[in-house]
């Protein structure tokens, strides 16, 4: 049935024949169900109150906390959290996208309290789930500090700012760490929510900005943003995978190919990947390459000549160093200014991979091993498949680190990321915690 139904949709006019009667079906709809976005879940308030905590304090303003959501920019997050405060009894968590939080969810926090927003304020170490938050107030004190972590939590931070500058009658607005991690703007089109994001970068006196990257900051200043304070960290190879590195690296690699693919994720311009391996297939019919995606599950997707590309899914780290190892070659892409890790990841397990350039972004000057492509475009990246597959006459490991830049090299080495920023950065955040600001 599958290949009956996937012949018959290679019909052009069977799919304008349905793309029309979809249309038809979605003007028919009562007009309740067609009614436009009034207002951005988002921007909700977190509003405040006086906290009978009048101590410092540093909070973690993070979207999620469950180990569902504990990758990317979340982890990231966490263990800047965590270099920042160290052993320190007094601190807090607050997620702005949940509405509940239990210690199940990531038993990394099982000796954390749990609170409420309306419970009474105290010393210890918290986890407040402020996604329902109407009605409610989050105690705050004028010795508290936050981290934001995406765009609608620097929102939050901003009001606070405003709100204890108000209630404790500080001459100066207290600064607020902003993690930046992306342009986050351009995870939108141009709309509401484009225009929400930029806007809090515009107002930079009060912030101490974290980028994840120099080639993001370097992008951030070239558009023009300034920021009171401005730092930078540099990506490191996760432990667990520098740990199974070695190991990976002495295996026999396959004709193999993956993919990191992500459909629901516009930034990895996953059609792109899938009509330049397309495009290469059609132009040479007799290669024996096998072609896997991870990243998001999503069904077989016909590449032509019989060939498939079969999505693995999400994978555990350790199935991941598998697929690392076994591969010749990765394709990543990323329209975006942040580098992004697979890239990173691919070539430090000795991968030859394609990417893209953006702006400012070039990941080839890190690794010999990373080919960025001028023009995203299916025949540009057909055209460099090919050249790598070509080039690919041994199937040993490629690990040409010693070619690699010196920013690579640290990658590889996993060297501390924060330490060496988290007292400066804790100073900036801290300063002016009395009605004596500087």
């Amino acid at each position: 049935m599958r290949s009956i139904a996937r012949a018959l949709l290679k019909s052009p006019q069977l799919r304008k024949y349905l793309k029309n009667l979809y249309m038809d079906a979605i003007r028919e709809l009562p007009a309740q169900q067609c009614q436009p976005e009034e207002s951005i879940p988002e921007l909700m308030p977190l509003n405040c109150r006086v906290s009978n905590f009048d101590g410092q304090r540093l909070n973690l303003l993070l979207p999620a906390l469950a180990l569902r959501h504990v990758f990317g920019g979340i982890a990231t997050a966490l263990e800047l959290f965590r270099e920042l405060t160290g052993c320190e009894s007094n601190i807090r968590i607050v997620l702005t996208d949940s509405l509940t939080f239990d210690a199940l969810d990531n038993p990394d926090f099982v000796d954390w309290r749990i609170a409420s927003l309306d419970e009474a304020d105290c010393a210890g170490r918290q986890i407040i789930a402020a996604g329902d938050r109407y009605g409610h107030t989050l105690a705050v004190g004028q010795g508290d500090r936050f981290i934001a972590t995406a765009w609608w939590t620097a929102v939050i931070a901003r009001e606070i700012q405003k709100w204890q500058m108000c209630e404790f009658a500080l001459e100066a607005t207290p600064r607020f760490l902003y993690l930046i991690q992306d342009y986050e703007p351009g995870f939108y089109p141009w709309s509401a929510r484009y225009a929400l994001a930029d806007a809090t970068y515009r107002d930079g006196d009060s912030i101490i900005a974290l980028f994840n990257t120099a080639i993001l900051r370097r992008y951030f200043e070239h558009e023009g943003y300034r920021f009171d304070k401005a730092y930078q960290f540099e990506p490191r190879l996760s432990v667990r995978l520098r740990q199974l590195r070695d190991k990976a690296m002495t295996k026999t690699r396959e004709h193999r190919v993956l993919v990191y693919g992500r459909p629901s994720v516009a930034r990895n311009a996953f059609q792109i990947i899938v009509e330049g391996v397309r495009r290469f297939i059609s132009e040479h019919p007799e290669n024996d390459w096998t072609f896997v995606s991870a990243g998001e599950a999503h069904p077989p997707i016909e590449l032509g000549n019989g060939r498939m590309l079969n999505s693995v899914g999400k994978l555990t780290i350790d199935e991941y160093a598998q697929e690392l190892g076994r591969c010749c070659i990765g394709i990543s892409l990323m329209i975006s200014p942040h580098p992004s890790y697979p890239p990173l990841e691919m070539a430090a397990f000795g991968m030859k991979v394609i990417t893209n350039r953006y702006k400012t972004k070039n990941l080839s000057a890190f690794s010999p091993n990373i080919h960025s492509l001028d023009e995203v475009s299916p025949s540009a990246l057909a055209i460099r498949l090919d050249e790598l597959i070509t080039s690919s006459t041994s199937t040993e490991s490629d690990d040409i680190s010693s070619l690699s830049s010196p920013l690579f090299k640290e990658y590889i080495q996993g060297k501390p990321v924060f330490s060496q920023l988290a007292d400066t950065l804790r100073t900036h955040l801290l300063k002016g915690t009395s009605n004596n600001q500087s």
